[in-house]
């Protein structure tokens, strides 16, 4: 599968869970706890897509976009904006109690980023279908999908040039599935 129809699916897959999550009753005193657990449940998969799906991106699609688009590194650096503001939010998020009303506020705030974000790529996939031959297309979509060893949960705060993603994404990668496993437990739900 060539990039822009990866990217396409990716940004088709968030959006299922983002509907997924906007039909689900919010947080307040009065929700259920098996509807409390479907929503964390919701998020914790929203965020491990996205968080997967950048670090790739990251790795592949950012250096591409630098070296082939004079406006490359200004889309990077409002795509590494965005990312990290939606990174921030799901931290917050894991970080809030489970009935505090303040969730409700972060989840529609980290739904809008996740909107814009995928809205903006979304409109860069034609320019990158016709700029980039494709065969390399190809071998980035196989880059993109191919079994990586990524972080599984935020980390705004880790550096996100190529060469740190490369050194530090695996070690990284490896504590959070740790943690994931612990977490969630055998299953990973």
């Amino acid at each position: 599968m060539d990039a822009v129809t990866l990217l396409a699916r990716q940004h088709e897959e968030m959006l299922r869970l983002l509907a997924d999550l906007a039909r689900q009753p919010t947080v307040s005193e009065h929700i259920q706890g098996g509807q409390l657990r479907r929503r964390e449940h919701t998020l914790q998969r929203i965020g491990r897509c996205f968080v997967t799906q950048e670090g790739a991106k990251q790795r592949y699609l950012w250096p591409l976009l630098r070296r082939a688009w004079p406006d490359g590194a200004a889309i990077v650096a409002a795509a590494r904006a965005r990312k990290q503001q939606a990174e921030e939010l799901l931290i917050k998020l894991r970080w809030l109690g489970d009935r505090d009303v303040q969730v409700n506020d972060a989840t529609d705030a980290l739904a809008a980023v996740l909107r814009e974000h995928i809205a903006i790529e979304s409109r860069h996939l034609g320019r990158l279908r016709r700029g980039v031959p494709a065969p390399d297309l190809a071998a980035l979509g196989d880059k993109l999908a191919g079994p990586h060893l990524l972080p599984t949960r935020p980390h705004p705060d880790l550096p996100s040039s190529p060469l740190a993603v490369a050194l530090l994404g695996p070690v990284v990668a490896v504590t959070d599935r740790v943690v994931d496993a612990f977490a969630f437990g055998p299953s990973g739900a």
